[in-house]
Parts: structure tokens; C-alpha cells; sequence
């Protein structure tokens, strides 16, 4: 039997970011939450936001694997929003591209790439703040935000839990 880590996604670096305040990483996953929000039909507006998401998850020492996970779990998400968002906009905007009837255009890719930033760029955000946050660190800053200190514990149990019922529950018994 395993050892239970309680390490959560921390991963050990000596990055910038990991030297950042807790509050300040909390701040900022919260404001791209609300950018995510807002640019919601319009992706070209939400790209400054992916790019300040990559880049923290560039310097939150993320391993590549976990990476190349989140890549390609996000093109097929990206696949599959864009039909659906071609297909609701489909009679709207300038036809850029006609499959049978799929009809892509311009309109219905500017709000499926709006869509796909809206689940993408907080979870890129909320991801490059837990492995760059000690457990500790993030249930201190929680309860410096006003937090009880019984909510800031379980909400720290449950994200350092949350690699270990993921693993356990993908493997077969």
C-alpha cells in the first residue's frame, strides 16, 4: 500500500512565482476567473489572459508531463466547444468554412474561443496557484482574506487530497 502524500500539486521550486505572496496568487487566479467571465463571447479579448495563465504555469515549475496532459486535454476541449459553437452561431457572421453542415463562422469561433478560454484560463490559473503555493501558505492566506479557520483547513485537506482520489480512482481494483 501507497503512502498518503498530503503534498497536493506543490511542486518545490525556487521560481519567482513561488516567492510571490499567497494573497497576491489568490487575487490573481480570482482576476482571471472574472476576465475569463467577462470576455466570454469574445476569445481575441481573452487571449492577454491565456498568456498571463501560460506564463504562470511556465514559472509555477509544473512537471512537462502534467503539461503535455493539459495540452492535449485542451485541444480536444477546444475541438469539441468549437462544433458546438459553430453550430449555435452557425447563421451568424461571415462564412469562413463549410463541412457538409457544419458551417464555421467568423461570429461562432469568436464565442467558441471565448467559451474555451472561460473554463481554461481559470483552471491553467487555479492549477499554477496550487503548485506553486505550500498547502500551509495557501490555508494562512485564506485565513488572512477572512476565511474561518476551520473552512481554510478543509478546503486545504481537500485540494491536497485531490491528486491522491484522482490516482486511486483511476486505477483498476
Amino acid at each position: 500500500m501507497e503512502a498518503l502524500s498530503l503534498g497536493g500539486l506543490y511542486v518545490e521550486r525556487k521560481t519567482p512565482f513561488h516567492e510571490l505572496d499567497p494573497r497576491a496568487k489568490i487575487a490573481w487566479a480570482l482576476l482571471v476567473l472574472a476576465a475569463s467571465v467577462a470576455t466570454q463571447f469574445d476569445g481575441l479579448k481573452a487571449l492577454p489572459v491565456f498568456a498571463s495563465t501560460l506564463a504562470a504555469l511556465s514559472l509555477s515549475g509544473l512537471g512537462a508531463g502534467l503539461a503535455l496532459l493539459l495540452i492535449v486535454n485542451a485541444s480536444a476541449f477546444l475541438a469539441a466547444v468549437t462544433l458546438v459553437w459553430a453550430g449555435a452561431y452557425s447563421s451568424q457572421g461571415v462564412l469562413l468554412l463549410a463541412l457538409g453542415p457544419l458551417r464555421l463562422t467568423d461570429v461562432g469561433l469568436k464565442v467558441a474561443f471565448g467559451k474555451f478560454f472561460l473554463i481554461m484560463n481559470p483552471v491553467l490559473a487555479f492549477a499554477a496557484l496550487f503548485a506553486s503555493t505550500r498547502p500551509y501558505h495557501l490555508m494562512w492566506a485564506l485565513e488572512k482574506l477572512g476565511a474561518p479557520p476551520k473552512v481554510a483547513l478543509t478546503f486545504t485537506l481537500a485540494l491536497n487530497l485531490l491528486p491522491s482520489t484522482v490516482k486511486n480512482n483511476s486505477t483498476p481494483p
